[in-house]
């Protein structure tokens, strides 16, 4: 390929010079010359002709001079050498052209053995620039691979952990209870232990391609009926979502050779995504269409869509976009392409961001594009389907929906967030032997039902869609109304910097997939158990000094700015809960909220255990008389502060006073 090289100049002769000293390079095609007569019209040729190396220019031209066209070229991006040509002893213009990124210059008159030598050492230097950026290419593109197949290998972790959970959970709590598994946790077990054969299915299905070994075993097959059969055995989870699930095919049977197994995972693997991702109320439409060169598959959901920006690298192996960025391995779909391409088809996809999406797959008709060897030695009926090969995740419902073992309104509420239903499931009866246990699917409505009900106790997962674990936990630390309540964090993956990165975002406790239950109680305990140390001790003692009791510290400042602001206000009889409120940052409602979960004791019994509190400790030192410590505290009538100080201590303040003065 021949090194381009545009030379710009307003000179005549300049062409004819060029070609006639570099004849035989032209003609052996080393050099290839493009002429332009000033910078205007070299931009032009630039925007034609992206196979440009080199920029021979003279300085000073019409219109655009040659330092403005270097200002230009620089501007453009491209890997091009520009050479200045320059009238001889010009210093302050070759000076000037070099400070702009010029990479070597010429004088006029042109000598030529000079100007080639120039070109050759212009070029050496492009092909090396070019080099290292192709390197550094290849270098990113192996750092960026590398950084796929680790989010690869840890989501594949996440996928494994989970099953896992569901199966030796139960198990595990069957041995230790010495009881015997119920029909929920056998089918929640075998759903789950189905799901990591997919997975493991899926996985050597990927060895297999990447090392050229996955074969075909294609017989005529009527397609239609095929796909009839295995969009029926999709009907039933869908009914469950309360999705329209719908099948058109063409009147007459559509003969193809497929080999069924393949195909079925083809179709299955899209179906199961469209049902996945398309909200209760929804519509997913499978089409078979023919004509005598293709037969082509749609499946068409409309569910929330996918950007255009990740549309080209769906079908990348590892990759992973959309609603479906936090779940799933990033190999269904690079696979689903993989067996259509076995079949010498291709997959295609449209999406509209909000307005679903559709997923088309075009399979030749006839057996002319098949390898001998990709035929079957007979055509065999096809299994039945089985869409439980596809379907990943629980159906709204499906989960257990026994009764919580608790049912006390006194008893704790732990709120449990996981967008898996099984893991929801499991979680409640576990944790509902001891506590009222609500539900949340994603982040978004853990917040939601936080702020409307606080919980004892959050359970969450880390890897949800949308507002995520760790998300969840920092929104609720930052927020003053909420940042007592402890959360407990989930997760699948097993990295040292993990439990860090959870315990940064303010986790109060981490656990790892598969997880014991009892452990998990006995975790879910300490971290209730310290709450309900506090409101003990609260309720209990008269003297509040959070610092007595190992109480988070979230929990400790905001009991310490209670009391700071009623401390400085203790006379002013005619402060309220709102000033209170106001003064810590939260609104009203918040405060009652929080200060009972803290304490036991509501703002008000929260304040005049404060006054009390002051009063004897002014009795204790004989600051004044009983009226008069009763005003300094906040009380009008001595009577009725006296009444309330003998709820507190037993004794009247007279006595009390009295009894402080025989013991000093």
């Amino acid at each position: 390929m021949p090194v381009t090289i545009l030379v710009v100049d307003d000179e005549p002769d300049v062409e004819a010079l060029l070609r006639q000293a570099f004849r035989k390079a032209i003609r052996d095609g080393t050099y290839a010359f493009l002429f332009a007569r000033d910078g205007v019209e070299a931009l032009e040729r630039l925007a034609a002709h992206p196979e440009v190396d080199l920029v021979l220019t003279d300085s000073n031209m019409p219109r655009l001079d040659g330092l403005a066209l270097l200002d230009r070229i620089n501007a453009l991006e491209r890997p091009l050498r520009v050479v200045i040509v320059s009238a001889y002893g010009d210093l302050a213009n070759i000076r000037t052209a070099m400070n702009r990124g010029a990479y070597d210059f010429v004088t006029k008159p042109l000598a030529l053995d000079d100007l080639a030598a120039t070109i050759r050492k212009t070029w050496a230097e492009v092909e090396r620039s070019r080099a290292a950026v192709q390197s550094q290419r290849a270098l990113d593109a192996a750092r960026q691979l590398d950084a796929l197949k680790a989010r690869f290998f840890a989501d594949l972790s996440h996928e494994f952990r989970t099953p896992l959970t569901l199966i030796l959970g139960p198990l595990q709590d069957a041995l230790h209870d010495g009881t015997a598994l119920d029909r929920a946790d056998l089918e929640a077990m075998h759903r789950h232990a189905r799901r990591l054969a997919r997975l493991i299915d899926q996985l050597l299905d990927l060895a297999k391609i990447e090392a050229g070994r996955m074969t075909l075993r294609a017989a005529r097959h009527d397609a239609d009926a095929f796909l009839d059969d295995l969009v029926l055995s999709f009907a039933p989870a869908a009914e469950r979502r309360r999705i329209t699930l719908r099948y058109d095919g063409p009147e007459a049977p559509v003969p193809l050779y497929f080999e069924p197994d393949k195909l079925e995972k083809i179709v299955g693997n899209l179906l199961s995504n469209a049902l996945k991702y398309t909200p209760e109320g929804g519509a997913v439409r499978v089409r078979l269409e023919a004509d005598d060169d293709a037969a082509t598959i749609s499946v068409r959901d409309n569910g929330p869509g996918l950007p255009a920006a990740v549309l080209p690298h769906l079908f990348d192996r590892f990759y992973r976009a959309g609603e479906h960025a936090e779940t799933g391995t990033g190999i269904g779909l690079a696979l689903t392409k993989d067996l259509a391409a076995l079949h010498g088809g291709t997959i295609e996809v449209e999406s509209d961001e909000g307005f679903g999406a559709t997923f088309t797959v075009r399979l030749p008709r006839g057996r002319d594009h098949l390898r001998p060897e990709d035929l079957a030695d007979a055509a065999t009926e096809p299994a039945a389907p089985d869409a439980g090969r596809y379907l990943e995740v629980v159906d709204p419902g499906e989960g257990d929906a026994r009764d919580p073992a608790v049912h006390e309104d006194e008893a704790p509420a732990v709120l449990v967030v996981d967008d898996n239903a099984d893991v929801r499931a499991y979680l409640r009866r576990r944790l509902g032997t001891r506590y009222r246990v609500a539900e949340a699917a994603d982040g978004a409505e853990a917040l939601d039902a936080i702020r409307r009900q606080p919980p004892a106790l959050v359970v969450s997962d880390v890897r949800m869609p949308g507002l995520d674990g760790y998300a969840l936990c920092r929104l609720l630390k930052q927020d003053p109304a909420l940042n007592h309540i402890p959360i407990i964090l989930l997760t699948a993956r097993a990295g040292e910097a993990d439990p860090l990165a959870g315990l940064g975002a303010g986790a109060d406790d981490y656990l790892t997939k598969p997880f014991n239950a009892s452990e998990l109680l006995l975790r879910a305990e300490n971290l209730v158990g310290v709450r309900r140390l506090l409101r003990e001790r609260f309720s209990g003692e008269v003297v509040l000094r959070p610092a007595d009791v190992a109480v988070p510290s979230a929990d400790a400042a905001f009991v310490q700015r209670v009391q700071a602001y009623v401390e400085d206000h203790m006379g002013d009889r005619t402060f309220d809960l709102a000033a209170v409120a106001d003064a810590v940052g939260v609104s009203p409602r918040q405060l009652r909220r929080r200060i009972r979960e803290i304490t036991g004791l509501s703002p008000s019994g929260l304040v005049r255990t404060l006054r009390m509190e002051r009063a004897a400790q002014l009795l204790e030192r004989r600051t004044g008389t009983i009226s008069e410590i009763a005003y300094a505290v906040g009380y009008e009538d001595a009577r009725h502060f006296s009444q309330l100080f003998r709820q507190v201590y037993g004794v009247l303040p007279s006595d009390y006073a009295g009894r402080s003065g025989q013991s000093g």
